[in-house]
């Protein structure tokens, strides 16, 4: 037979009260029930915990070896039981997320506020990264749920909602002659010194994927990591960057403009993802739940 934490606080309650009867109160059992519990504990331990008279119940010394242990043990199962219904119920606990640079200055900032409004008690994490870190830190489990740009293999591989949709844009310097055009096409970019995003991030795969760069004759002259970077070359002349119309507005200064890009009009589904087969924390689903109100995919429906 196993030792389990029935035996201990039949144990120790025995002990406190020095009385079964009083004892099998406390646990809110029948005497004989709890005999039966301290004669298997006896029986399992090979020991005699208990010296028991007509008029009194005394520790021997095994039992009062055992005192300190049980106890101990009793309470730091208590304790641990007690932080996991905290948990539970979002008094404490994490957040990790992984989120494209462009969502975290847009969609996300929001959904934290109204987050920390009804949570405050809970530790928050974000990792603003590139596409392909997204995925790495949801796969590694270092964040709870990305939030990244959704395309068919994704949306096959992970559970996933969308939360909204953007297009690309052209940022060009405020002097510069295209500015007086309400709208940019591609065919008006070729020949122009344009600032890319570099490999793995969003905007490169879906320059890739949407077929633009093989389309038309598309002079890339710069890379950058950081669309705050590529916004700043922008502002110095160095040429025309083109960027997700969300997360824009926050970099935008009055030596740059924004540009509506078409023909085509290269758009991007952004959805938050995590692992089928992964179990998420509360305070990952409450967030959930908060995004899904908050964004614009859910607002227009």
């Amino acid at each position: 037979m196993n030792v389990d934490v029935r035996h201990l606080r039949a144990f120790l309650a025995v002990a406190d009260e020095q009385s079964f009867t009083r004892a099998a109160e406390r646990l809110h059992i029948t005497q004989p029930s709890l005999s039966v519990i301290i004669r298997d504990l006896e029986g399992a331990l090979d020991l005699k915990l208990f010296d028991r008279t007509t008029r009194a119940v005394s520790l021997t010394m095994a039992g009062r070896y055992l005192m300190t242990d049980a106890r101990r043990l009793v309470r730091e199962l208590e304790r641990s039981l007690s932080d996991l219904r905290s948990i539970t119920d979002l008094e404490r606990g994490s957040l990790k997320l992984a989120v494209l640079p462009s969502i975290a200055t847009s969609i996300v900032p929001a959904a934290l506020a109204e987050f920390c409004r009804h949570y405050p008690a809970i530790d928050i994490q974000v990792e603003d990264c590139r596409a392909d870190s997204v995925l790495d830190a949801v796969d590694s489990a270092d964040a709870d749920l990305g939030i990244t740009v959704l395309t068919p293999q994704l949306a096959a591989d992970y559970e996933s909602t969308l939360l909204a949709q953007d297009a690309l844009v052209a940022i060009l310097p405020a002097e510069h002659p295209l500015n007086c055009k309400p709208k940019l096409t591609w065919r008006e970019l070729e020949g122009e010194p344009l600032i890319a995003m570099r490999a793995g991030s969003s905007v490169a795969h879906l320059i890739e994927d949407s077929g633009v760069a093989s389309a038309f004759d598309l002079r890339f002259s710069l890379q950058v990591s950081y669309m705050s970077s590529a916004v700043a070359m922008t502002q110095a002349g160095l040429g025309i960057t083109v960027l997700p119309s969300l997360g824009v507005g926050a970099l935008l200064t009055p030596e740059t403009v924004l540009k509506p890009l078409v023909e085509p009009c290269v758009r991007r589904d952004i959805a938050l993802i995590q692992r089928r087969d992964r179990w998420i924390p509360p305070a990952a689903e409450a967030f959930k739940q908060i995004l899904k109100e908050i964004s614009p995919a859910f607002g227009n429906q």
